[in-house]
């Protein structure tokens, strides 16, 4: 499962259904391996033999401990850890939908998980019994409503003004950043809150209270710090102060694909 947390969900586990589908998917991708070397595809003289029993003990001795330390360094907030992961589950990622089609046609079915893809683009896909799954769905639809909620601010990055700086003798225009915007709506003042903005883009002082406090509404005894129109920052009476930079990040693209 693509959305396994080592803290949520450990304890759930079943380790022998989870051990078994990762050595069918790895005998799995050795076949499909075997069969497209006795096709002719892939590396010239490539023996069918090896490569049937030497992928697997490859996905399971070498691929398999990079994955499991890729996983746990990304859960540490580690950049690019799943990205790495990811490099090393397209091994695997060969024999599965050989694997889902043996799985479809048998009666009884012999995939130990509910949901399996015909591509499944993690190594690790973990059984976890009934009370972790329905642990798992609940957190999932508090993370939708939370992705739901950051969503409706289009207001994440920074206003910074124009200045200049001295290099070699010669005055060099810059930007310097004087307040940030977090993605759930609050105004950074360096890393201290300071206030919110509104879905509208005006910006307000609140005491710290941030956007929790205030709903993204201003309330009684809140300072304008102006607002954002075109990718300008203006103050309240409607002067240019400086620019809105949108913040792009990229660990937040790399989690919404599911690395």
């Amino acid at each position: 499962m693509g959305n396994f947390s080592w803290k949520r969900d450990f304890k759930y586990v079943m380790w022998k259904e989870t051990l078994l589908l990762l050595v069918m998917r790895a005998v799995s991708a050795g076949v499909v391996f075997a069969i497209l070397a006795l096709a002719g595809v892939g590396a010239k003289g490539a023996n069918p033999f090896i490569l049937l029993v030497g992928a697997p003990l490859i996905i399971l001795i070498i691929i398999l401990p990079l994955n499991i330390i890729c996983l746990f360094l990304g859960s540490l907030g580690i950049p690019l850890m799943g990205l790495v992961g990811f490099a090393s589950s397209l091994f695997v990622v060969f024999g599965d939908p050989l694997l889902w089609i043996v799985d479809k046609i048998s009666k009884k079915g012999i995939i130990p998980v509910k949901k399996f893809y015909p591509i499944n683009f993690h190594l690790l896909i973990f059984a976890l019994r009934e009370e972790g799954l329905r642990r798992a769905e609940d957190s999932n639809e508090q993370d939708k409503k939370q992705e739901l909620k950051v969503e409706k601010n289009k207001w994440e990055g920074k206003l910074v003004v124009e200045t200049t700086t001295k290099l070699l003798g010669f005055d060099m225009p810059s930007n310097e950043t004087v307040l940030e915007i977090d993605a759930e709506g609050n105004v950074l003042a360096g890393i201290k809150i300071i206030g919110f903005v509104t879905p509208k883009g005006e910006l307000y002082e609140n005491l710290g209270g941030g956007i929790k406090k205030s709903s993204g509404k201003p309330l009684f005894g809140d300072k304008p710090l102006g607002y954002i129109a075109g990718g300008t920052w203006y103050s309240p009476k409607g002067e240019k102060i400086g620019k809105w930079w949108k913040e792009f990040k990229t660990e937040k693209i790399i989690k919404d694909i599911g690395l």
